[in-house]
């Protein structure tokens, strides 16, 4: 008979550990976090400019684009400044191939920007007009799917959103329940009208959480088990503090609550190999299941169609909800692996009732809890034309 080797065993059980604590790969990535020792080199210093500075008023707007959440931090977006118009690009070049075949995810990161730069207008006292008719045909016109158009209507306003841009997070991490009512939370998002043809949907009751885990924890293991769509959305984990800070884009360890320990192994003694291995899947599994099962409420984001224009209008709505939470001191996670799945996006609809013909777009876990650290942002500069 031949016996285990311990060692072996050893290792397989630390890297199952690890990647329990290190990953989740279908998610929006860690955006913004308590400040690193790091915090004010150059990857950073867009989360601190709270006022535009030296900047045009349009440029400003734009760097609060750059801040919006956007899946594997891959930061997808590139902005035209034009006279009183911002045009907005996707970048076809970040992209999360397999893990986003349709190029959803990009889609919903750009709309989640616009709806950054509307509220960044607003309070620098423009009304923005946004226009999403080129979104269907992005990928033929070098991926340029919205422009905001920008109307002087004071010299000086306020948004009550504008400071949450700079403290909004995801925040991979067990929630607690929410300190204030739900439903003094859901109406802060009622303020600024509707986004047509694109909702939201509200579940904390015990029968609803326990179907959304147990979706959601069979859409990642079908997710992790695709191995072009998982490989592809590991290309985006940034190993070490240096290549992350040089890359100034994508997901690592130090955004999420892991150890120390944990995060010096992943740093230093992880090779490429261990993020694609069996046990960094199989914890990451364990992870969103477990994060899954420690929500008090979720939140479903869902379109009347499936088409580009919906996609970038569900992005707007995800960011509100976002902008909502971080107003309040809550904390915001979504999930996009029942979403994208072919057979989780149908079973989440119908278990929750959604009416037919409705295309879920996002899930999002809400609740309490502490923030992380900050993530990398690329330099404005790069992301103008």
């Amino acid at each position: 008979m031949i016996r285990p080797d311990p060692i072996l065993q050893s290792r397989r059980r630390f890297l199952r550990q690890t990647g329990a604590l290190a990953v989740g790969a279908a998610t929006f990535p860690a955006m913004f976090r308590a400040a690193p020792a790091v915090a004010s080199a150059s990857p950073y210093v867009a989360w601190e400019q709270t006022a535009k500075g030296d900047l045009t008023d349009l440029e400003y707007v734009a760097l609060c684009g750059t801040l919006a959440a956007n899946a594997h931090n891959t930061q997808p977006w590139a902005f035209n400044l034009l006279g009183n118009r911002i045009v907005l690009y996707a970048d076809l070049a970040r992209h999360l191939g397999q893990a986003d075949p349709r190029r959803r995810l990009m889609l919903m990161g750009l709309g989640c920007a616009t709806e950054n730069m509307v509220v960044a207008a607003a309070q620098l006292g423009y009304a923005a007009t946004v226009s999403d008719a080129e979104a269907d045909a992005f990928l033929q016109n070098g991926g340029r799917c919205a422009s905001l158009e920008l109307a002087r209507r004071s010299d000086s306003n306020t948004h009550p959103w504008f400071p949450a841009i700079f403290r909004r997070q995801t925040t991979r991490a067990e929630f607690e329940p929410l300190p204030i009512s739900r439903n003094e939370f859901t109406e802060s998002l009622n303020e600024y009208g509707e986004l047509p043809g694109t909702h939201l949907a509200w579940y904390g009751a015990a029968h609803e959480r326990e179907a959304i885990v147990r979706i959601t924890a069979d859409a990642v293991a079908e997710f992790v088990a695709n191995d072009a769509a998982y490989r592809d959305s590991m290309s985006w984990f940034r190993r070490s503090r240096r290549e992350w800070e040089a890359s100034r884009d994508g997901i690592s360890i130090f955004t999420s609550d892991a150890p120390w320990f944990v995060k010096e192994w992943v740093e230093f003694l992880s090779t490429p190999e261990d993020l694609v291995s069996s046990e960094f899947r199989q914890g990451e599994i364990d992870v969103v299941k477990r994060l899954a099962e420690a929500t008090p409420l979720w939140s479903v984001v869902w379109s009347e169609r499936d088409t580009p224009d919906a996609w970038l209008q569900g992005g707007r709505l995800i960011e509100r909800i976002y902008l909502a939470a971080a107003a309040q001191g809550l904390a915001v996670h979504p999930l996009a692996y029942p979403t994208e799945s072919p057979v989780g996006s149908p079973g989440l609809a119908k278990s929750l009732g959604l009416p037919s013909g409705a295309v879920p777009l996002m899930l999002l876990r809400v609740g309490l809890a502490r923030p992380l650290e900050r993530s990398v942002r690329r330099s404005l500069q790069s992301v103008l034309r």
